[in-house]
């Protein structure tokens, strides 16, 4: 179930298993052995322009889905990216960079740059005379090309690529060219855009329903009954682990307890499971919270998110039962004791959600109260920075401490709670 277990047993983040390929370290049937998710990790780590070595190792299922988690914001085709993939290709000895690029991306993609970026006139006889400044013909004069585009870089690099496919391919550089007349570029996205979601679903990423489900707060008084008969629940079939993603960011206290007993108390098979699916629970938190893949920051705040609110669950469902913390993860599973700990970090964004509009207008916001709402009324509510175990908040230079972090103990939602239960009482 784990990526690569001689190098990964202890958990990788991404940044060490990137430097492991680096090092050479990690073989490169090890590379092909990782599930796509982990080496984009370990190449987001690192950005994509500094990843050549890594992406070169990768097969091309694996690149292929690599490049439908960068190329895309939510259901918007991201042009961006795909320079930035481009340029990575773009070595002076060898060719091969680009014919994988070529090779695996969809070709609707390629389409549809060239509808936006490059003019094509084809004639029935070939012609000397171009039909317009800054057009140049790759077979003789039938057919002549211009590059619209502004930016110096990226004209050589589509000219580059097109230069590539005519060689490689003459058959496939005129499909390429023909596509964008007989479809609108919403129709190549939308195409493409479905074409993603199946190869994500085979990788076990969930679809928004199962996303919106393992993300629904569970409440006390529906696990009471599960933990007080402390039965051991049905274990389905496990999806493969995403250990850098697993491992990011490290663990909170009780999550660490969790672990360190699994490794004192259960199988590894039991490890396996664990981490299995707290890899189904992030994915299904960066569906349902619409964190973009290509976004580092946002996946490494996410995955604190979650482990913040494992952590949560955990001292609910302890302090309930008195059970082990092992038997709580064999009861309800670590999906079931992540949504009970939803449960009281999502009852501060409901409270948050109730103060009036005209308390939340600048002239009325003091910055203890400005840096709490900021934090509770996100989508995944957050403790202020400032926010101290007392109520209080804490001040540098005179000033309050700003920006926010993941809800990681229950003492931190109940603080948080009360506070804006009094402004509304108020």
């Amino acid at each position: 179930m784990t990526t690569a277990p001689s190098l990964l047993r202890p958990g990788l983040t991404p940044e060490e298993l990137a430097r492991a390929v680096f090092r050479a370290e990690l073989p490169e049937s090890a590379v092909k052995a990782l599930p796509p998710q982990s080496a984009y990790l370990a190449i987001k780590s690192q950005g994509v322009e500094n990843s050549s070595d890594l992406i070169a190792l990768l097969s091309p299922e694996q690149l292929k889905i690599c490049l439908d988690f960068d190329l895309w914001k939510n259901d918007e085709f991201d042009e961006e990216s795909f320079w930035s993939w481009l340029s990575a290709t773009d070595e002076e000895e060898s060719l091969e960079a680009i014919q994988r690029l070529v090779a695996t991306v969809d070709l609707k993609l390629l389409s549809l740059i060239i509808g936006r970026h490059v003019k094509t006139v084809v004639f029935d006889e070939p012609t000397e005379n171009p039909p317009g400044a800054r057009y140049y013909t790759p077979d003789r004069g039938y057919t002549w090309v211009h590059i619209g585009i502004e930016d110096s870089e990226h004209h050589r690099l589509l000219g580059k690529l097109m230069a590539f496919i005519f060689e490689s391919s003459a058959e496939l550089f005129y499909q390429l060219i023909s596509i964008p007349g007989l479809n609108t570029e919403s129709e190549l996205v939308e195409g493409s855009y479905q074409d993603k979601l199946r190869r994500l679903s085979d990788q076990d990423i969930p679809d928004m329903d199962t996303a919106y489900k393992l993300n629904a707060p569970l409440r006390i008084f529906e696990a009471r009954p599960l933990l007080q008969k402390a039965a051991r629940r049905t274990v389905v079939e496990s999806i493969q682990t995403v250990e850098p993603m697993v491992y990011l960011g490290g663990f909170p206290d009780k999550v660490s307890e969790l672990l360190e007993a699994m490794k004192k108390g259960a199988e590894d098979k039991e490890r396996d499971l664990i981490e299995s699916e707290l890899t189904l629970v992030l994915n299904a938190a960066i569906q349902r919270y619409n964190v973009p893949m290509a976004d580092y920051g946002a996946v490494r705040k996410i995955v604190a998110n979650v482990k913040g609110a494992v952590n949560i669950g955990l001292q609910i469902a302890e302090k309930e039962s008195g059970l082990p913390l092992l038997e709580i993860f064999r009861v309800l599973g670590l999906a079931g004791i992540y949504r009970l700990g939803l449960t009281p970090i999502m009852e501060v964004g409901r409270a948050a959600a109730k103060i009036p509009a005209e308390l939340l207008l600048p002239e009325n916001l003091t910055p203890q109260w400005s840096e709490l709402m900021d934090a509770a009324r996100r989508a995944f509510p957050e403790l202020p920075n400032a926010l101290q175990k007392d109520g209080s908040f804490a001040e540098s230079e005179g000033r309050i401490i700003s920006g926010s972090q993941p809800f990681s103990e229950l003492q931190e939602t109940e603080i948080a709670l009360r506070l804006i239960s009094q402004k509304l009482s108020n």
